[in-house]
């Protein structure tokens, strides 16, 4: 009898914030996630050229001089990365501003 392993998703996690990435990675990492999480974009875009997570989040006001936006279109186009996409940001973002970033970013 073969036992079977239940699959964990796997989230990449984008911030540069590292309090934010620790949260994160610890709330879900207790609901059986399995994260990664990276501060800056390259090392980001280098994992997802070897893994492809089932889910990435993006902070949206990343600052560097590539944001969660660029990142996220880079991935759809460069990377034709199929899975969820997450945008979120720990600073104020207004409705207007979300809409914009949600029609450059996919």
């Amino acid at each position: 009898m073969t036992l079977m392993v239940p699959y964990m998703l796997t989230i990449f996690i984008l911030d540069n914030d590292e309090n934010i990435l620790e949260v994160l990675k610890l709330i879900l990492s207790t609901h059986n996630y399995e994260v990664a999480t990276f501060c800056n974009s390259k090392d980001l875009l280098i994992a997802v050229s070897h893994v492809k997570p089932d889910i990435l989040l993006l902070d949206v006001k990343f600052s560097e001089d590539v944001d969660g936006k660029l990142v996220c279109s880079i991935l759809k186009q460069e990377y034709n990365y199929p899975n969820k996409i997450f945008l979120y940001s720990a600073t104020p973002v207004s409705v207007k501003e979300m809409k914009n970033v949600v029609r450059m970013a996919f």
